[in-house]
């Protein structure tokens, strides 16, 4: 099986599996990527924090933009 190519920062990405607070699907944007762990800081539009993931914890969520109501926060 190919290996999933990796996220950039500035991508879109979203939870593809429940985690700690955050539901299934859950939107945010790539800010740090660290290649040699397959680790991202993600910035998820409904937290003001920045969560460290595995890239098995993300899949991309193409080109979705934030909505103006998430913006606002």
């Amino acid at each position: 099986m190919k290996p999933a190519p990796p996220f950039h920062v500035g991508d879109r990405v979203r939870t593809a599996q429940p985690l700690a607070a955050l539901p299934l699907g859950s939107c945010g944007t790539i800010y740090r990527a660290v290649r040699a762990g397959n680790l991202y800081g993600v910035l998820f539009d409904s937290e003001a924090i920045l969560r460290v993931l595995h890239h098995d914890d993300l899949e991309s969520a193409g080109h979705q933009q934030r909505t103006v109501e998430q913006r606002a926060d």
